[in-house]
């Protein structure tokens, strides 16, 4: 076999490796489509509900085929396939809403992380009459800003009320990694940590 003969060869069996790539990235993209309509349909999610119900009892209803088959069954009426995809939609603007939310949230905090931080401390819970002392004493501001700054704080989630007592605590958006902007953004634990606070010390703060 010659050189280019060779070559045309190899051509030829690199276009069929690449075809047949092409077609498992297709195949398991569909598989991971249509698991992921099987999860946000109501019909789907209730017939493996009953299925996983008999399985624990030890009468198993069907094997796990023929579930498969059942849950393949409901998603060929477009109808179901509607009722999931609209589930799913519900679900991102939700969590887009929500993250949007929250980045305003995150926003307002960096005007006011530091004197919350110092406020707190290492205390994990505080009175609302002792984050308004805090305020005053941070802000120099009388009680009507005290108490104005305090609904900025609370409407924000950067601070938070305990259960249903009056004790509250620095919010998520101070807390939580998901909710920075930023990786240089600061948590709670990262100042802390920056403070020179010891384990027990931030340990005691969660």
């Amino acid at each position: 076999m010659g050189i280019l003969a060779a070559i045309g060869m190899l051509s030829i069996l690199g276009g069929l490796i690449y075809l047949y790539l092409q077609h498992l990235s297709t195949k398991e993209n569909k598989n991971n489509e249509k698991s992921r309509l099987i999860a946000k349909n109501d019909r789907c999610q209730n017939l493996i509900y009953e299925y996983n119900s008999s399985i624990r009892k030890g009468r198993p209803i069907m094997t796990h085929r023929e579930l498969t088959k059942k849950l393949h069954k409901i998603l060929d009426d477009p109808l179901e396939v509607e009722k999931a995809i609209s589930k799913i939609e519900q679900e991102e603007n939700f969590q887009k809403q929500f993250d949007q939310d929250r980045r305003k949230e995150r926003k307002v905090g960096y005007k006011y992380e530091i004197e919350i931080f110092e406020i707190f401390d290492i205390r994990k819970y505080l009175s609302k009459e002792e984050i308004l002392t805090g305020i005053r004493l941070k802000f120099n501001s009388d009680k009507n800003r005290a108490n104005e700054i305090f609904e900025i704080w609370r409407s924000n989630n950067l601070i938070t009320q305990f259960e249903k007592n009056n004790l509250w605590q620095v919010g998520a958006i101070l807390t939580v990694e998901y909710f920075n902007l930023d990786k240089d953004d600061w948590t709670r634990i990262k100042w802390l940590v920056h403070q020179g606070k010891s384990l027990e010390e931030i340990k005691k703060c969660l």
